[in-house]
């Protein structure tokens, strides 16, 4: 099996994930909708929905038959939040976002490793130039380069994929790499080369061990819990 289609599949695993991801998040928001905001709601919406839906999950619903909202485009449900004045809702689509924009991130860079098309969708695709331009400073970020030639002998030595991003993390520490967002930035980077690596390893290939959607899971993991000691990067 080619990286190509390897890469193709594990998209589509991505989006199939995502997708699920942002209906949980949108059960939450259900769960925490009063009936009086759910009125609200619905007359905000009033031009987008039946005046006959009743219920947060039936307005969620029709919102979603009409293409108002998506996984791809929380926009509109935020802005519709905020006019109900339930800002605490909003961070949980922001939450969302960020895992989603990390996740295409670290697929969309493994892409670009490989020199294939991007595959962002259109919502996201400010993490396309960010991706390429990653990419193209990769070898600038260690005085010493950082390719996936550094990246596979660690792969190669039975190091599970964790192991692999925590030594890294380690040699930052040693190269003196102190600011909190360029520490997580490279650590961005690196996963991403994580990800390529192995993509590009063929399915019989015994140094590889991990599937590619797990790597890329593993990965996005690694990342998400230091960036979330950081805050969230969208606003």
């Amino acid at each position: 099996m080619t990286p190509a289609i390897m890469s193709s599949k594990t998209q589509n695993t991505i989006a199939k994930e995502l997708r699920k991801a942002y209906n949980a998040a949108l059960l939450q928001i259900v769960d925490n909708l009063e009936d009086d905001q759910l009125r609200k709601l619905q007359f905000y919406y009033e031009e987008l929905i039946p005046s006959e839906t009743n219920g947060a999950l039936n307005i969620l619903r029709s919102l979603k038959s009409v293409e108002e909202i998506s996984w791809r485009d929380v926009d509109s449900l935020k802005e519709g939040l905020r006019a109900i004045q339930r800002l605490d809702l909003i961070e949980i689509l922001t939450e969302f976002e960020t895992r989603r924009d990390l996740t295409l991130f670290l697929d969309d860079y493994a892409r670009k490793r490989q020199g294939s098309e991007s595959r962002c969708y259109q919502s996201t695709s400010s993490i396309e130039p960010f991706a390429n331009h990653l990419v193209k400073v990769t070898t600038e970020i260690f005085t010493d380069g950082l390719t996936n030639s550094k990246v596979r002998p660690l792969m190669k030595s039975r190091k599970n994929v964790r192991e692999v991003l925590s030594d890294f993390e380690k040699q930052m520490v040693k190269k003196q790499v102190v600011n909190p967002w360029s520490k997580l930035t490279f650590l961005v980077v690196i996963a991403g080369e994580v990800v390529a690596e192995v993509f590009m390893m063929p399915a019989i290939d015994e140094e590889r061990q991990t599937e590619p959607k797990e790597v890329l899971k593993i990965c996005f993991e690694f990342c998400y819990t230091r960036l979330m000691k950081l805050g969230n990067w969208v606003s």
